[in-house]
């Protein structure tokens, strides 16, 4: 093993202790009714990378796609409401309440959020679309137990990762996967 790949083996690890958490895979994933066909198109491609990937090093798809779905509850914090649904959520007006996790100023914005049951993407103030796949890719990598890898601007997984940059998951992104999930029969 060479020296790079051992410190992306030690980081992953440390991560793994110390703030990655295990989740049951596959997983179903539902997208709420509000994203149009555009943004739509742009979840399905973050969830086709996830999944491609997985049937690469893991054997199986890790994504269902449910389908799309009208969530009368909304999106909820990380206490689970007991419904049944995994959603991915929209949300295009700003709110005070979520100042925590995003700027709500009058600047184009894109970012997210995600629990263990349903991620929330921010859409505010004309957002390009395209940059809705890098924000899904990520907070699907969330949804799927991995946490922020903060030493590397150059992975989908770091915690404000750009869009453009990047045409997909990185090799850091997978071996991240590998070691929290330990499903791979071969390393990325």
């Amino acid at each position: 093993m060479d020296r790079h790949s051992a410190r992306v083996v030690i980081l992953v690890l440390l991560l793994s202790v110390f703030g990655c958490y295990r989740v049951d895979l596959p997983k179903t994933l539902w997208i709420e009714d509000s994203w149009n066909d555009e943004e739509t198109t742009q979840i399905h491609r973050a969830i086709d990378e996830w999944n491609r990937f997985s049937r690469e090093y893991c054997g199986e798809d890790i994504i269902i796609y449910g389908g799309r779905l009208i969530d009368p509850n909304g999106f909820q914090s990380e206490i689970d409401p007991g419904d049944e649904y995994n959603i991915i959520y929209k949300t295009a007006e700003p709110d005070e309440s979520y100042e925590f996790l995003v700027d709500v100023t009058d600047q184009p914005n894109i970012g997210g959020y995600a629990t263990k049951t349903d991620i929330l993407i921010f859409t505010f103030h004309d957002y390009i679309s395209a940059h809705l796949y890098i924000v899904a890719l990520h907070e699907l990598g969330h949804w799927v137990g991995l946490i922020h890898i903060g030493n590397d601007p150059n992975v989908i997984m770091y915690p404000a990762a750009e869009a453009g940059k990047f045409s997909g998951l990185t090799k850091k992104d997978k071996q991240a996967f590998c070691l929290v999930h330990g499903c791979c029969a071969k390393e990325p």
